[in-house]
């Protein structure tokens, strides 16, 4: 289903097949997130759906030009929702810090502004080289 989706024409890297999702670049998450979302709705039952929404619409919140005090405190409430409901869901085991560091977005759109404003997607082109040093390292001692 997510292959048939028609993405915005700005997409720059069209998401690959979910069943690759563990290769997935950040970009295609980000487009699936963002846009892809509704592919979901009649895969997932209704409580998942629901609570996946709660996150697709922070994400949107924080990715706007302008972001007001009410939008942020949205966010916050949306991602306060997302991250109390996420054990009870999923279960405790999945419950990891990449799941609790969505609790600082709110106050990281404050600090400093749209999560549109800054980046950190240009560090995927330096992951293999950090990796090759890495092995490089491990080798040598």
């Amino acid at each position: 289903m997510l292959q048939t989706f028609r993405f915005p024409s700005t997409t720059s890297r069209r998401p690959r097949s979910l069943t690759k999702f563990k290769k997935l670049k950040a970009s295609e998450l980000r487009m699936i997130l963002l846009f892809g979302f509704v592919v979901f709705k009649n895969v997932l039952k209704s409580k998942y759906y629901d609570h996946f929404i709660k996150l697709v619409v922070a994400v949107h919140l924080s990715e706007f030009r302008e972001v007001t005090l009410t939008m942020t405190n949205n966010i916050r409430i949306l991602l306060r929702e997302f991250l109390i409901d996420f054990p009870n869901l999923y279960g405790i085991r999945h419950n990891q810090q990449v799941v609790h560091s969505l609790d600082h977005i709110g106050q990281t759109v404050i600090d400093y502004g749209p999560l549109t404003s800054y980046s950190t997607f240009h560090f995927e082109n330096i992951l293999g080289d950090i990796y090759n040093f890495y092995k490089y390292l491990t080798t040598v001692y």
